[in-house]
């Protein structure tokens, strides 16, 4: 299971982060459907379009470079620094 880890939750009706509630640690994400780009490429950003948070997936919650897998835009409203300085990332495992 995918989990949002660090301040951070999933609205699933707007398909968006947002603040988590209060003593919530983790908080399952629905399943993500991952596909390959082209390095470098990056489709122009839509008139209204939600900021992107950019948002690392690890396998294990020890964060380090053996444990990254990639990074994940995810939609948010704030700005994507909001989410970064909280730590928000996504994990595979929480064991």
């Amino acid at each position: 299971q995918r989990r949002v880890h660090g301040g951070c939750s999933w609205d699933r009706s707007r398909q968006k982060v947002k603040e988590a509630a209060q003593k919530e640690m983790f908080r399952e994400l629905p399943i993500l459907h991952v596909t390959g780009i082209e390095a470098g490429h990056k489709p122009p950003k839509q008139k209204g379009a939600l900021n992107k948070f950019k948002c690392p997936v690890y396998k294990y919650p020890t964060r380090n470079d053996i444990n990254w897998v990639f990074d994940c835009e995810l939609n948010c409203e704030e700005e994507p620094h909001v989410w970064i300085m909280r730590g928000c990332c996504l994990l595979c495992s929480v064991d």
